[in-house]
């Protein structure tokens, strides 16, 4: 019987590497996204989902209301209603960008509604 242990090393070499790659990835995907902070900002995704809220402007103006200490959302994010009341549209700039690609108005009535993040 002819062993081949320079393969057989290279076979557990390579296995160890996916396993570690595995648990290095699975770490990163498991991370919790409410918990960090956007950018250079002291509040999260979560802190804006919990804390801030929509209401109609007017026509289909929505502004975004948030306390003080998250006043750059209510500055750099805007509101739109697209047709219907469940169609809206969230754009937010600068280093909030992250807010639009992962938050969404829900209007809860004709006049109020409230963003739901993806965490």
């Amino acid at each position: 019987m002819n062993i081949d242990l320079p393969f057989i090393f290279q076979t557990l070499k390579a296995a160890s590497i996916c396993a570690a790659a595995i648990v290095l990835m699975s770490g990163c995907v498991g991370s919790e996204v409410d918990s960090s902070n956007i950018g250079q900002y002291k509040f999260s995704l979560a802190n804006i989902e919990k804390e801030c809220t929509v209401n109609r402007y007017s026509g289909e103006n929505l502004e975004i209301l948030c306390p003080e200490n998250m006043k750059e959302v209510a500055r750099d994010c805007e509101g739109f209603i697209n047709g219907g009341l469940a169609t809206t549209t969230m754009n937010c700039r600068g280093d909030l960008w992250e807010v639009s690609k992962k938050c969404a108005i829900e209007m809860r009535s004709a006049d109020t509604g409230s963003i739901n993040c993806k965490l």
